[in-house]
């Protein structure tokens, strides 16, 4: 069993969606920093999906600095703490996409997109 949620979705390469569901896994915590990451073999059996496919977003993972490949063990998930802003912000840019895309269908720009932005900030600044 995968380690991570992932519900496979038409329209969008399973490796695409493999790498997202493991990137916001490490990045919100349910994939821990020192822990193994599942085989390709182990990924592909229970997604029944093409170990290629699996080899594809493990070495996009690697090459973004999510993983680590440690011999002797496998792939191993490198730890939030270490990845920095970066992965952070992109882990964000798709959810920003959307969201731009959809106030621009509403006729709203980013200067008021941004305003609604520090506007939520200012009320939950006050909360907390």
């Amino acid at each position: 069993m995968l380690p991570f949620r992932l519900q496979l979705v038409d329209g969008l390469p399973v490796s695409e969606q493999l790498v997202r569901a493991a990137k916001r896994a490490i990045l919100g915590g349910e994939l821990e920093g020192g822990e193994i990451f599942p085989s390709v073999r182990m990924v592909a059996q229970e997604l029944r999906v093409s170990p290629t496919t699996v080899h594809k977003a493990v070495l996009e993972l690697k090459e973004a600095g999510y993983v680590v490949s440690r011999p002797g063990v496998g792939m191993v998930v490198v730890g939030k703490d270490k990845l920095g802003k970066r992965a952070l912000k992109e882990q964000l840019r798709d959810r920003c996409e959307g969201l731009w895309k959809e106030a621009n269908f509403l006729g709203l720009g980013a200067k008021e997109l941004g305003e609604l932005l520090r506007e939520i900030e200012r009320e939950k600044g006050t909360e907390e």
